[in-house]
């Protein structure tokens, strides 16, 4: 459910191409707000967070969960590694949307 304001705030996890691909079409939909993001690559995130104005560069997956102000999270690290952040979203509360395929073996699905 989007925040009481009518606009889904979101989390972002992982910045690299993908992310710059999903904020353009972000930029279309005006009752989405990309709120935060989170990169294993902090440098990469500060950038990304710098060019396209988003508020929060988080130090740790654990830190972006856990920011209460976020409704759900995109998941765009490449699919051997989306088992763990999708699981600390899920486990936060938050909605998840992971990029396909959602995993490399049925164990992590």
């Amino acid at each position: 459910m989007p925040s009481i304001h009518n606009t889904l705030n979101l989390g972002l996890i992982g910045c690299g191409l993908f992310a710059e691909y999903h904020l353009r079409a972000f930029k279309h939909l005006p009752q989405v707000k990309v709120h935060a993001v989170f990169d294993i690559d902090h440098e990469r995130a500060r950038k990304l967070a710098q060019i396209h104005h988003i508020e929060h560069v988080c130090n740790s997956l654990e830190e972006l969960c856990q920011l209460e102000d976020l409704d759900a999270i995109d998941v765009l690290t490449p699919e051997h590694a989306h088992r763990e952040p999708v699981i600390h979203a899920l486990q936060a509360g938050k909605h998840v949307f992971v990029e396909k395929p959602m995993a490399s073996n049925y164990e992590d699905c």
